[in-house]
């Protein structure tokens, strides 16, 4: 479940399945479909697409700008050489959050400019991500909530593609 929220908007709750295939040296792939609104979303390497069936349009481009950066936070190489380099982390404490289960929250702070403020995670004991929260500088905040997590299922390729039907407006950016 993702919600958005933010003191010039009304908060919007989407809820779906997520896929994220990291491979070493190479640029993540991320699959979101959306049950809730009804929606796709792929991103392979720097280009993206994301597909409205209700309004019958794409949308396809590339994420080359800082407006796109809670992808990268969210996608980020979090090896230890890379969250020493680019994040100061603060260890709030154990939490217990909404699904039940016991996490570790901390909070990233980035050490660059960047369009957000913290990225805060609840992780659990076997190092999983349950829920993540990205407080925007503007004020808006975009909060992930993650269940029924598997580690290491094989992805095929081609679950990374977003099939666009005929007769579908498309807009490139």
């Amino acid at each position: 479940m993702i919600q958005i929220s933010g003191k010039d908007q009304v908060s919007k709750t989407s809820v779906g399945s997520m896929l994220l295939q990291r491979v070493k040296d190479k640029s993540p792939s991320l699959r979101v479909e959306w049950t809730s609104p009804r929606e796709s979303m792929a991103m392979t390497g720097q280009k993206y697409v994301r597909y409205s069936p209700g309004e019958k349009l794409a949308v396809k481009g590339a994420i080359k700008d800082e407006r796109q950066t809670y992808l990268r936070a969210l996608l980020a190489d979090f090896s230890k050489k890379a969250l020493i380099a680019n994040w100061f982390i603060a260890y709030v404490g154990d939490e217990k959050i909404g699904n039940g289960t016991m996490t570790f929250h901390l909070i990233f702070t980035p050490k660059n400019d960047t369009t957000y403020k913290t990225l805060d995670c609840w992780i659990d004991a076997n190092g999983m991500p349950n829920q993540v929260k990205l407080a925007e500088n503007n004020g808006d905040t975009i909060t992930i909530m993650l269940s029924r997590l598997q580690s290491n299922s094989p992805i095929r390729k081609a679950e990374f593609k977003v099939k666009i039907p005929r007769g579908t407006k498309t807009r490139k950016f």
